[in-house]
């Protein structure tokens, strides 16, 4: 079962750098509240890491998710996710020099047999972090798609970067 929601605000971060894709998120305001008791979202709504939890959770079975276009440059209909690994900070460099690694990281596969693409942009990277003690996990917003080439890793705007600014944000009048 679907709902649709009407975005009533979009707040852009002051810092977005269009050029660099630095800063890269933003929060849209809806007109309603969205019912966290549904079975289907299955009362998710502590999904956003804090900034000290950054290395919690489990960086090799991670999943981006997207609408975006295939390897035939095809628009899809159906929401497409891939498992990808998070890349270390030297990797990313590799890909590109011109970025600070605290407010974005790179995952993916060095060759880039799987990766976000064209119309991915904004969509969720996830996480799964262990809870009650290693016996289950939940999953948690750790980056949103930025950008990449195909071949490439990915690019993702770190979540917990953002965290003050997100409250503050939320928080508002």
């Amino acid at each position: 079962l679907q709902k649709s929601y009407k975005v009533e605000k979009v707040f852009i971060n002051p810092e977005y750098d269009r050029a660099r894709f630095m800063a890269d998120i933003a929060i849209l305001k809806l007109r309603e509240k969205i019912d966290f008791t549904s079975p289907s979202l299955n009362g998710t709504t502590d999904c956003v890491p804090r900034w000290n939890q950054r290395d919690s959770w489990i960086s090799n079975k991670c999943i981006v998710m997207g609408w975006g276009v295939d390897e035939n440059n095809n628009e899809q209909r159906i929401l497409q996710e891939a498992m990808l690994h998070m890349l270390s900070k030297k990797t990313c460099s590799i890909f590109d020099l011109d970025h600070d690694w605290e407010v974005c990281f790179c995952a993916g596969y060095p060759r880039g047999t799987k990766y976000a693409t064209l119309g991915d942009s904004g969509g969720p990277f996830l996480c799964p972090v262990e809870i009650n003690g290693g016996n289950d996990y939940k999953f948690v917003l750790v980056g949103l798609v930025s950008f990449g080439h195909p071949g490439c890793p990915s690019f993702f705007t770190r979540v917990s970067f953002f965290e003050n600014w997100i409250n503050r944000t939320i928080n508002s009048p």
